[in-house]
């Protein structure tokens, strides 16, 4: 395995390749269900702002975007708007 780094960058020891970054995306997947009921949990509600630091392929941020623009929606009575997640 190469390991990617840039000047000044942390070594990320999986490194930093297609590869790694589809592993983190279906690693993120297998997640979702979990990651969800944190949101929930944690009072993720309409109106609320995310905000995503070091969060690797940025899955976790994409998912609580859909879960407050899901629940955006819902508050706002708008029953024919579909939002969904790629892959």
């Amino acid at each position: 395995m190469t390991i990617q780094t840039t000047e000044g960058d942390a070594v990320y020891v999986m490194g930093r390749s297609d590869h790694e970054a589809r592993r983190l995306e279906l690693q993120g997947g297998l997640c979702n269900g979990w990651t969800r009921q944190l949101f929930a949990r944690a009072g993720l509600g309409p109106g609320m702002q995310v905000l995503a630091v070091g969060s690797a392929t940025g899955a976790v941020a994409r998912l609580a975007i859909l879960e407050t623009a899901c629940a955006d929606a819902a508050a706002d009575g708008l029953s024919s708007v579909t939002f969904t997640a790629p892959g």
